[in-house]
């Protein structure tokens, strides 16, 4: 069994404080490949170190209590810091920001994965019971993409990014497409008792 997991990820937006997300994840109830924060879920917990902040990115360290599926991702996600090069929990490799300078727009665009990585994986033997751990060496893809992030100018803190979803990947919309009463009067829509 697995009792030590600690990853490194590159996230959108700037965290300014290490924490702990502790939220049951389950599967989504609507698009069941996806896991998602729920109520009915099994208990998850990961801890988050900030290792470096950037103009629109933090460098982590995860370190997870639980082993859930997609965990780190649904959390940081959760965190609205998605995980950069996350087509499913994040935006892919879509560029939103203009802090950006076109050396680093690129790096990010040619980043053709997620940024996470496992560095360290330990457990307890299951017949002698001796404590072990595995350590590697961070990417050195994630390596490049991390000396492209080191020569942006860091600005002031920053708001978060509205990316359009809920803490669980849902489309949220635009707050200006609100609905007023107009949008349901139409006869063949809404039909009134007599």
């Amino acid at each position: 069994r697995t009792v030590k997991r600690e990853y490194r990820a590159i996230v959108w937006g700037q965290i300014w404080r290490n924490g702990k997300i502790d939220q049951p994840i389950g599967r989504h109830s609507h698009a069941r490949t996806k896991m998602a924060i729920s109520r009915t879920g099994k208990p998850a917990v990961t801890h988050y170190e900030v290792l470096e902040r950037f103009g629109v990115h933090t460098y982590l360290r995860c370190n997870l209590e639980t082993g859930r599926t997609h965990q780190i991702r649904v959390h940081l996600q959760y965190l609205k810091a998605p995980m950069l090069g996350d087509p499913v929990y994040g935006i892919g490799n879509i560029i939103p920001h203009k802090l950006m300078t076109q050396t680093l727009r690129d790096a990010v665009s040619g980043f053709n994965r997620q940024a996470l990585h496992a560095i360290k994986l330990g457990l307890v033997h299951p017949i002698t019971n001796e404590p072990m751990e595995w350590q590697i060496d961070l990417a050195d893809d994630m390596k490049v993409l991390l000396e492209a992030m080191r020569h942006e100018d860091v600005p002031e803190e920053i708001e978060p990014f509205d990316f359009g979803v809920d803490e669980n990947g849902l489309y949220i919309g635009d707050d200006n497409d609100d609905w007023d009463d107009a949008d349901f009067e139409d006869d063949d829509f809404m039909e009134e008792d007599e």
